[in-house]
């Protein structure tokens, strides 16, 4: 059976759901197996986070790392948030203008759990956080 996953807010639109110049962004998202359970966490780098990406950012992510580690009790599923903000330095003088046009982003994210840590049994998940930064 194959992982749910869904991104519960912002909600997935079309167009995406726009970060104003400057601000930031609270994406909330939903993971399961297919009966809405919680996946297996037994494993203890289980859980989920950003790989490090090179080059320019058009946003800025915190925490990068969430839902690390066994769990202890399995609730119906796991919502997971992070912080995603625009990069550009409000600190820098002149401050760093807004992009004429909206720029679309994925901030990619990968998730592991472990099924049973006896057998080595785990799954890996790729999934993508959306939206556009002005």
């Amino acid at each position: 059976a194959r992982p749910v996953f869904g991104q519960v807010q912002p909600t997935v639109s079309n167009p995406a759901f726009l970060i104003q110049h400057t601000r930031q962004q609270q994406y909330d998202f939903g993971l399961s197996d297919p009966w809405f359970n919680s996946l297996a966490q037994n494993g203890e780098t289980d859980g989920c986070g950003i790989p490090n990406v090179d080059g320019t950012k058009l946003v800025n992510v915190n925490p990068t790392d969430w839902a690390r580690g066994i769990r202890f009790t399995y609730p119906s599923f796991a919502v997971l948030s992070t912080i995603i903000s625009d990069a550009h330095d409000q600190l820098k003088q002149p401050p760093d203008p807004a992009y004429a046009t909206p720029l679309d982003f994925t901030v990619p994210a990968v998730c592991q759990f472990t099924a049973s840590p006896d057998q080595g049994y785990s799954v890996v998940i790729g999934l993508g956080l959306t939206g556009r930064v002005q």
